[in-house]
């Protein structure tokens, strides 16, 4: 533990210093949007979905930037993340059909983000996680257990054309509870046959997917696959909004926190419906 924390203050001591005579600008255009991936399931974006097995799922998340240091040789900005990300149970009760939330796990953190050129990005991407359940929970041994946990995301993403976006990444948790693998690992892609869509009036095809290895007791592979239509623009600078109509197909760990911490829980769905980039 002690050489985590030390690992950990050694990189916010190179960063500190890499900045300290930099040109400062307080809250610029966030270009956040350039450093993540449509493919990775819980990369901090608003989202409502209908999932195979009468169940659902919804998300609110987004990033600010809070700093930006424009005259570096890498340009970098220093961003705050966030996103809840709740699952829910569709069940029938009287010819109705009632909606019964489970669980809810946060997702708050800082990541630095910095262009070594107009294609290639690199972030590193400090999270907090914790989960949460309601007394609607299926399984009641998990209302009285605590999960946290620390992540440190080092994420390197290229761009081709605005037609393509590779990304891959190593996910130390430096701290778990209850403990889970220390190093997972991420690589991602998105595909847009015609483009990226230039404003969000224009509605274009995409394809994303990932890889996520990391697991509880053994490593796993977590597989996310979406298609689907964006009216969305990631890769041009600056934040701008925008939405999705997509399909997809999930197969791994389980998204809620304490179901895969302590009962080292997976989970095979489809999912259809919107996502947003607010």
């Amino acid at each position: 533990m002690k050489t985590k924390i030390v690992t950990l203050a050694v990189l916010i001591t190179l960063f500190i210093s890499s900045v300290a005579f930099a040109k400062l600008v307080i809250n610029p255009q966030s270009d956040f949007g350039q450093y993540e991936s449509y493919g990775l399931f819980f990369d901090p974006q608003s989202e409502l979905y209908g999932r195979s097995g009468g169940n659902a799922w919804g998300a609110l998340g987004g990033a600010v930037a809070l700093l930006g240091f424009p005259d570096l040789k890498y340009p970098g900005q220093l961003v705050i993340h966030g996103s809840a990300n709740a699952s829910y149970r569709l069940q029938d009760a009287n010819g109705m059909t009632e909606t019964k939330f489970e669980t809810i796990d946060a997702r708050v953190g800082l990541s630095y983000d910095m262009e070594f050129t107009k294609t290639w990005r690199m972030a590193i991407i400090w999270t907090h996680e914790s989960g949460h359940i309601s007394d609607n929970i299926a399984d009641p041994s998990l209302m009285y257990v605590d999960v946290g946990n620390e992540s440190l995301d080092m994420r390197v993403v290229h761009d081709i054309d605005r037609r393509w976006r590779l990304g891959a990444g190593l996910k130390p948790y430096f701290m778990s509870h209850p403990n889970m693998k220390f190093l997972w690992a991420e690589q991602f892609a998105e595909w847009y046959p015609l483009g990226a869509s230039p404003t969000p009036q224009q509605i274009r095809p995409y394809f994303a997917a990932s890889l996520v290895e990391g697991g509880v007791k053994d490593m796993n592979m977590t597989v996310n696959v979406q298609a689907g239509f964006a009216a969305a623009d990631h890769f041009s600078e600056g934040h701008t909004q925008g939405m999705r109509a997509l399909i997809g197909y999930y197969n791994g760990n389980d998204p809620r926190m304490k179901y895969l911490q302590y009962k080292c829980a997976t989970q095979q769905f489809a999912y259809a419906g919107l996502a947003f980039d607010l």
